[in-house]
């Protein structure tokens, strides 16, 4: 990730060379990178507490675990690029191991064709990615009330 600070910071030592400027930007990379790492690291948080979460969707939607946390990560209303998403659903896995990043298209396609009976739609953002474009209140309310389409409320007690 490419911070603003770090950038300008470059900057500013390619019009000195001189050892301390050439330092510090040695240490803000360092702290470049440990934010990197940090936020994978709250993103793996905030992917444990969004089990329960991805039981409600799954219950809600009759979908994979993978679909629901894709959907999950749509559930903001922002628009979401594939290189976001994917990283959101394969960050546990090793580069190596992680499908093309073109797997995104293919699962949003999948996505659709179980939301739309519930009028919740994924819209292409040409050049951005991908956003929930109706239905936001189901996505959501399908999250927090653990409420499937059929109207059975999930006991997640029971089911662990």
């Amino acid at each position: 990730m490419q911070h603003e600070t770090l950038t300008m910071f470059q900057r500013l030592v390619a019009r000195a060379d001189n050892p301390l400027n050439r330092e510090l930007l040695s240490l803000m990379r360092k702290m470049v990178d440990r934010i990197d790492e940090l936020e994978g690291q709250i993103g793996s948080l905030e992917s444990a507490l969004n089990l329960d979460k991805t039981a409600n969707v799954q219950a809600a939607f009759g979908i994979s675990e993978n679909l629901a946390h894709l959907l999950i990560m749509l559930s903001d209303g922002k628009p979401k690029n594939k290189e976001a998403l994917h990283a959101g659903l394969y960050y546990q896995r090793p580069d190596i191991d992680a499908p093309e990043v073109k797997i995104v298209d293919t699962l949003i396609c999948k996505l659709r064709k179980y939301i739309e009976p519930h009028h919740v739609e994924i819209g292409t953002v040409w050049g951005s990615g991908y956003q929930i474009t109706n239905g936001l209140d189901v996505v959501c309310s399908a999250i927090e009330s653990a409420e499937p389409a059929g109207g059975t409320i999930i006991n997640l007690a029971a089911v662990r």
